[in-house]
């Protein structure tokens, strides 16, 4: 009987340094966004007439969609991460035929053991008019995906029952590995979190520190703005409640966010009132410059985030492609600041040049280390305060002709918000360690009565709490709708 306890003992013993270890052991994360992948079928030649027009007013290389889809599947083939997470816009427009050549691949990242967890973004569901199929020099409505056949068509990529999904929702909840959770949140085609969706990952969230697990959170658009006026500006690409949001998940224990939706390589920090950090880490877009994905690297409390370009895969082919990818975007912004401005009676060439260069700059990220970024970035907030104000034609232009000497006395704009925290964004690395929840939600029976009610964070309020969110009473963590 001896024998066998020992024996018991020794074999749990073992058991439980094997799970010690795979749950301290590095571990490597790819993060796609915004693919936009086309399939080839929808398409019966490149000198389609009605492809080639909208191809010249499109934001991104969508030509380029398949051949870049297939370039990130064979890096993930070669170099075998231990996870990839796609954050959204797996498809141009939610063409069924698109979804499917998007999953053959994803099968075979699955196949070759590598684990796949996908969020769905505003372009993957067919909401638009714009899934078209091109033949005959002209464009015809496709069918396309919807809030039912996506997470059905895409079950073995979080939506499958390893997963815990919030209320019938694409919002999902999963530990794909030892010490690690992942909380995937549906934003909607509309940029807005479902009713409940907030308290729900808060919740999962305290749980998850609660097991000592680290916590990474994904979601397609971006959890709040990047730089001045963006929810202004464009008004889907943040929550409109983001205020309220960044805040409860950087005290519920969330550090990261990982999001797509603008195409752009920037890192974004947020302090909340409590002094935790929530940094929301925007992945670029591939067929977008820089053509951009992301490498993070998990190592116990430590996260590092580099970032890789596939234009250097694209130079060897093209000894141009660098050069040609940034005028595409270049124009293709310079189109929409155009447009922008046009509505607020400004017709002048060199602002809407200004405004596209400066979200060219934006889109690399690391603007500190860029010598054009301070005052343009500065000068981008003056041409947007212009756009709040009537101005005379003979103004505009003089301020065209004025460029220098308007950078001259930027002043004041060349200091940003403080909620638009610069910090390096192509290659970060952030301190996941968190105060764990249960000791700020451990209050004694002595110093309390069960009439009473406390914030997360151990503030005592006067009375129950009329605003929706968790809190503490009688001991226990309370939601409160």
């Amino acid at each position: 009987m001896r024998f066998l306890m020992r024996l018991l003992t020794l074999v749990m013993m073992v058991v439980l340094a094997d799970f010690t270890a795979s749950a301290d052991t590095d571990k490597t994360i790819f993060v796609f966004a915004d693919t936009h992948v086309m399939a080839p079928s929808l398409l019966d030649s490149p000198t389609n007439h009605q492809w080639k027009n909208d191809l010249a007013n499109s934001k991104t290389m969508l030509e380029l969609g398949p051949k870049m889809f297939d370039l990130l599947v064979e890096k993930t083939l070669t170099e075998k991460p231990d996870m990839v997470l796609i954050a959204g816009d797996l498809t141009k427009d939610g063409e069924v035929e698109s979804h499917q050549y998007v999953r053959e691949r994803l099968d075979k990242i699955k196949n070759a053991g590598i684990k796949v967890y996908i969020t769905p973004g505003n372009h993957d569901r067919g909401y638009m008019d714009t899934a078209y199929k091109y033949e005959n020099d002209t464009s015809t409505v496709v069918e396309t995906f919807d809030n039912y056949s996506f997470p059905e068509f895409y079950k073995d990529y979080g939506f499958d029952d390893t997963t815990e999904r919030f209320d019938y929702s694409m919002s999902y909840i999963t530990e794909p590995m030892p010490g690690l959770t992942l909380i995937s949140i549906d934003t909607g085609i509309w940029c807005w979190y479902r009713e409940g969706t907030v308290d729900w990952v808060c919740q999962q969230a305290i749980e998850a520190r609660k097991k000592g697990n680290q916590v990474l959170v994904m979601q397609h658009h971006p959890l709040m703005p990047h730089y001045y006026t963006q929810e202004e500006l464009f008004e889907l690409s943040t929550p409109e409640d983001y205020l309220e949001v960044r805040e409860r998940f950087a005290n519920s224990g969330i550090r990261t966010v990982l999001s797509g939706h603008t195409h752009a390589s920037d890192i974004c920090r947020y302090t909340s009132t409590e002094g935790h950090d929530i940094f929301d880490i925007n992945c670029g877009c591939p067929i977008s410059y820089p053509c951009d994905f992301r490498v993070l690297k998990l190592s116990g409390n430590t996260l590092k985030v580099t970032t890789r370009s596939l234009c250097d895969d694209m130079i060897l082919q093209d000894k141009e492609f660098v050069e040609d990818a940034q005028y595409r975007l270049l124009i293709s912004v310079k189109k929409w600041a155009e447009r922008w401005l046009a509505k607020r009676n400004i017709i002048n060439d060199f602002f809407t040049t200004e405004l596209a260069y400066c979200f060219v700059i934006h889109a690399m990220g690391d603007e500190p280390e860029n010598p054009d970024s301070s005052n343009e970035l500065a000068f981008f907030r003056i041409i947007y305060e212009i756009g709040q104000r009537e101005l005379s034609e003979e103004s505009l232009e003089m301020l065209g002709h004025l460029r220098e000497v308007v950078k001259s006395m930027l002043g004041d704009y060349q200091t940003p918000d403080d909620q638009y925290n610069i910090v390096k964004d192509r290659e970060l690395t952030i301190d996941m360690s968190f105060n764990s929840p249960v000791g700020i939600n451990e209050i004694k029976p002595d110093d309390t009565d069960s009439d009473e009610w406390y914030t997360l964070q151990g503030v005592r309020l006067a009375e129950k709490p009329s605003h929706p969110g968790l809190y503490i009473h009688n001991h226990q963590t309370t939601l409160v709708k």
